[in-house]
């Protein structure tokens, strides 16, 4: 029985003898499994522009991450994936590193204005996962 699915190897390696840590890609892997996931919130003081959180995953390498935030502060009714940017006046956006991810949020009520002078929060959802390439 032949067995079907897609090989990638990296530069220089033959997809056919290759070993496993020489692809980038292989279907028949178990990809992607989760290692953290959760709810944050961001909260932006009065008088502030920016504000962000970081998650800690220390796994050596910059992992995949889906990160789900608000679109607009206070309001929890409409998730965007990030990053997010409404017009220059809202940037919801995620920094991966290879032992944390930083959620970061900038809100003004527009350009030359001074910061909005009352709080407001951003909430969302994360995910980072594992690659077996690098497990």
């Amino acid at each position: 029985m032949n067995e079907y699915g897609i090989i990638s190897s990296k530069q220089y390696y033959d997809v056919k003898d290759c070993s496993l840590e020489n692809l980038s890609f292989t279907s028949s892997a178990n990809l992607f499994k989760t290692k953290l996931e959760g709810n944050y919130s961001i909260l932006i003081p009065a008088n502030e522009t920016n504000a962000s959180i970081t998650i800690y995953h220390n796994l050596g390498y910059e992992p995949a991450v889906l990160v789900f935030g608000d679109k607009l502060p206070n309001d929890q009714t409409t998730r965007n994936r990030l990053p997010f940017n409404l017009g220059g006046l809202i940037r919801h956006y995620c920094d991966i590193y290879t032992d944390r991810i930083v959620i970061s949020v900038m809100h003004s009520d527009g350009p030359y204005m001074p910061p909005p002078a009352y709080n407001r929060t951003f909430t969302g959802h994360y995910y980072i996962f594992l690659d077996p390439l690098f497990v």
